[in-house]
Formats: structure tokens, C-alpha cells, sequence
């Protein structure tokens, strides 16, 4: 296959930020040898140096095999960009926990086989699309691998309040651990660089909390290699390959933190992804939205919204998790845990103070909500069942009739929707195009897609949810189109 102009634009700047990246991992390492023992400065430029020269090949790789999210929707970038860089954070700590491994650290075989099962399961679903039962099914048993190397959490201490021992409990809440930090951090993957960033000030945390282990080294260097390329405007996403792998280690090392204050620095290491998905679950209830359904309304959207730019946005979200570290240095106990929760009010009501936020509208949107997710899975399980090109277009005139769309279009095929029933036309059909409906187009591997409907009725959520409907189930059909036709499948939004 020839090279595309991506590749080449790649290539050209892959010998750019490589050079970037080793003068601040060289920066870093230098620091380290002050306050930590050779090696371990070692590990973090070596981690971080190939990091910057995986990405790269990588990328490339990603674009030949068509691992790519596409613009539209609730994806605001402008590009096609590879999403599959968790295999460039993989390969590093996973050489790093082998070699810990055959050293005699037995916890670094459970460490690196829970890695294993978390990063396949966001290859996969990168690739494919994997149902939430089975992600969290992953999770467990990445947690229960940790559970069989040794990993323990056997007390809970938060200073000021006492220790409590978890007796039987202590299996259960490790395994609801590991799935809530790993979904939490998969949600936060909403904006360039942040992921990345707050597993970086996670992991400063962690180690200014008390964990002693190499790891945390080894992934900061990883993440800082990454981070150069990840950094708004981002050239390549880490996918939930890399999202949740990045959530599993943050995951299992919070469980090597020192009993005496384990609790208040385990939930100011990951206090933004925990914080953004508690509001996540508590919005998406409220509006009667699917607690799995991927929306634009996250705290990272709404502050990108309100200051002026991604880079802006990225800088004030780093700023409020390094706060919440700063507490739990500081005043380790019941005040940090107080503070952060106040602190997190602040910025819910400074954002629903700029949004004009209304709970009379967020009341009136539960049933056109509920509608138009059930006729989401319906129409999804109609296009999975699909055998023809017959099939996937009696699915999209059932989804043309329920959104009360003019048409649907992409390739060859076309559906109009016109004196009350649907029909399939050519694209150059003079009634395709009629009518007072706005014009909507959304980016594809192949090209475009569109359809035309009414441009909402002003109520922004509502309507921004409905396009984000619209493009994942045109997406979905174009897929489809291309498993029946033996083509490569259409790349996923991100």
C-alpha cells in the first residue's frame, strides 16, 4: 500500500519531537538522580526514548490498518488520527515488568498479565466493538490476577477518623476498585493530552504518598514520551487500549500505598476521572440517558467550552487535580478528602453558572431522550443481524422514520423519506436534496456521509445528542456494509 500523505507527514515529524522528547526526558532523569537510586532514573529515560520512537511506527500502522478516529459528532478534531496508542505505552512497561519479573518480583507477573488482559480488551475494542459486560468481565479478571500475585488491601485508613479492616470485604472492594478507576480513566480520554497528564500528576501523587516500587517510574517516563505526541493538537489518540491500561495501573498501585493514610492519597491520585464519572452516572440518569452511552457533556467539554481553547482547557483541569494532590500532601485525612469535595462543587456550579444550566430542560429532555436510545439499540441490533445490503437499509429506513429525517446517504446508497414512508434512491435523485431540511455532513473513511433533517429546535443538549445518534448509527451501517462486502471496517469515532 502507498504510503498516504499522513504517513509522510509523520515521518518528517517523528524526527521533530523525538529529539523533544529525549531533552525533557534527559531533564527529568537528571532530576531523578538527585532524590532516587540510579536505576531508576535510568528506566525513566529509557522508557521515555522508546515511547518517542515507537509512536511514530506505530501511528503509521494504525492509518495502513485503519485504526482512526474520524472527525464529527461529538469528536471535535479536524483530522483522521490513529487511536492506537496504548501500544506504544504496552511494550514499555511491559518489558519493564518482565524484567522486574525474572528479577523475583512475583507481583510483577500478576502486574503484567492484568496489563495484558485490559490492553487486549481495548485493542479489541478499538478494532471492533466489545459490549460493557465484557469490558468489565476484563477488568475483573485483570483484578483477580492482581489478587493472585499478592496484591492486598487489607485496611483502609483515613487520619483523623481511624484504620478499618476489610476482613471479607477486601476482595470485593479491590475488584470495584480496579473496574472504577479503569472506567473512570477511559472516560476522561475526551480531550487531547489529558488522559496522559492526569496519570502523570496521579502517579506524583502516589509517589509523594509513599509508593516505593519501580513502576510508577517506568509509566511516568512512558506517559512524557507519549505526551509529546498527545499534546493539543494531538497526532494520535491512546483508544481504550491505552485509556484503560492507563486506569489498571493506576488502579494496582494505589494498593502499594502505606496503610497509615492509603485512602485520602488513593482518591487524590485519581481524582478527576472519579469525580467526572460520578457526575457522568448522576447526569445520564437524570437526562434518562444509557449509563454506557458516550456523550459530549463531560467536565473536560464544558470547560473547553468556556476557556477558549483546548490548550487552555487542558492547563485548568491539570491545575484542579494538582490541587486535590496538594490536599491529600498537605493534610492527609478527613480535610483533604472535605477539601476536595468542595472543591469540585465550586467548579459544578462556576460550570452550571456558565451554562445557563436549567433543571426544567434537563426534565424535559428524559423521554425524547429514552426515546431516541431505544431507537439507537434497536436500530444497532438490526444492523448486527444484517446478511445484505437489503437488510442494512431497511434498518436505516426504520432510523429515518423514527428521527423524522428527509434522508440518509453514503457510497451508493440512499434512503428518502418522503410522503410518510422511505424508499431507497439513487444519490442523484431530484428528491433527494428537496424539501426544507438542513444539510449535515459527517467525515468517513470513504469520503462523506449525510443526512438532512431539521437543525434542532434550540435546545442545544438535545439536539447535540441527536447528531451524535445520527453519526454513530451511519457509521455503524457503513461497517456493516464493509464486513458484507469483505472490505476493511470502518474506523470508529473516538
Amino acid at each position: 500500500m502507498e504510503p498516504t500523505p499522513e504517513s509522510r507527514t509523520w515521518s518528517s515529524l517523528a524526527r521533530k519531537r523525538a529529539v523533544h522528547t529525549i531533552v525533557l526526558a534527559v531533564i527529568g532523569t537528571a532530576g531523578l538522580l538527585r532524590y532516587r537510586p540510579p536505576v531508576m532514573a535510568w528506566v525513566f529515560l529509557t522508557c521515555a526514548v522508546a515511547t518517542a520512537v515507537l509512536v511514530p511506527w506505530i501511528a503509521r500502522w494504525a492509518m495502513r490498518r485503519r485504526i482512526l478516529s474520524l472527525p464529527g459528532g461529538r469528536d471535535r478534531h479536524h483530522k483522521r488520527t490513529p487511536r492506537a496508542g496504548g501500544i506504544a505505552l504496552f511494550i514499555p512497561v511491559a518489558l519493564v515488568l518482565m524484567g522486574m519479573g525474572v528479577l523475583g518480583d512475583t507481583r510483577a507477573w500478576g502486574l503484567l498479565g492484568g496489563s495484558a488482559i485490559v490492553f487486549t480488551c481495548g485493542l479489541v475494542d478499538d478494532l471492533r466493538r466489545v459490549r460493557p459486560l465484557g469490558k468489565i468481565l476484563c477488568q475483573l479478571a485483570a483484578g483477580a490476577a492482581l489478587l493472585l500475585a499478592g496484591f492486598r488491601l487489607e485496611v483502609l485508613t483515613v487520619p483523623g477518623l481511624g484504620s478499618y479492616e476489610l476482613g471479607l470485604l477486601e476482595v470485593p472492594t479491590m475488584l470495584f476498585w480496579v473496574v472504577l478507576v479503569c472506567n473512570a480513566v477511559n472516560l476522561s480520554d475526551g480531550l487531547d493530552g489529558l488522559a496522559t497528564s492526569l496519570t502523570l500528576v496521579g502517579l506524583a501523587v502516589l509517589v509523594a504518598g509513599g509508593v516505593q516500587w519501580m513502576v510508577p517510574i517506568a509509566l511516568a517516563g512512558t506517559c512524557l514520551g507519549f505526551l509529546h505526541y498527545n499534546w493539543p493538537r494531538a497526532r494520535i489518540f491512546l483508544g481504550d487500549s491505552g485509556s484503560l491500561l492507563l486506569g489498571f495501573l493506576l488502579a494496582a498501585l494505589a494498593f502499594e500505598l502505606p496503610t497509615r493514610h492509603n485512602l485520602p492519597f488513593a482518591l487524590a491520585a485519581c481524582a478527576y476521572p472519579l469525580g467526572d464519572a460520578a457526575l457522568a452516572v448522576m447526569r445520564r440518569f437524570a437526562r434518562g440517558k444509557p449509563l454506557f452511552a458516550p456523550d459530549a457533556s463531560h467536565v473536560h467539554h464544558k470547560v473547553v467550552e468556556h476557556a477558549w481553547g483546548p490548550r487552555r482547557a487542558l492547563f485548568v483541569l491539570l491545575i484542579f487535580a494538582t490541587l486535590h494532590g496538594a490536599f491529600a500532601f498537605l493534610w492527609p485525612g478527613l480535610i483533604s478528602i472535605t477539601a476536595s469535595g468542595l472543591l469540585w462543587l465550586l467548579l459544578v456550579l462556576v460550570l452550571a453558572r456558565l451554562a445557563s444550566f436549567r433543571a426544567r430542560d434537563v426534565i424535559q429532555h428524559r423521554r425524547p431522550m429514552r426515546k431516541l436510545h431505544a431507537l439507537r439499540r434497536y436500530v444497532a441490533a438490526r444492523l448486527e443481524e444484517a446478511r445484505s445490503r437489503e437488510d442494512v437499509a431497511r434498518s436505516l429506513q426504520h432510523f429515518v422514520e423514527g428521527m423524522d429525517l428527509c434522508s440518509v446517504s453514503f457510497q451508493e446508497l440512499t434512503i428518502v423519506h418522503r410522503d410518510g414512508c422511505c424508499e431507497l434512491a439513487m444519490p442523484d435523485d431530484p428528491r433527494h436534496g428537496s424539501g426544507p431540511c438542513r444539510h449535515h455532513v459527517v467525515r468517513m473513511m470513504v469520503g462523506r456521509a449525510a443526512w438532512r433533517g431539521p437543525d434542532g429546535d434550540g435546545q442545544d443538549a438535545l439536539r447535540r445528542e441527536r447528531e451524535s445518534v445520527i453519526v454513530g448509527v451511519l457509521r455503524d451501517a457503513h461497517g456493516r456494509l464493509e464486513d458484507l462486502a469483505g472490505g476493511a471496517p470502518e474506523a470508529r469515532p473516538g
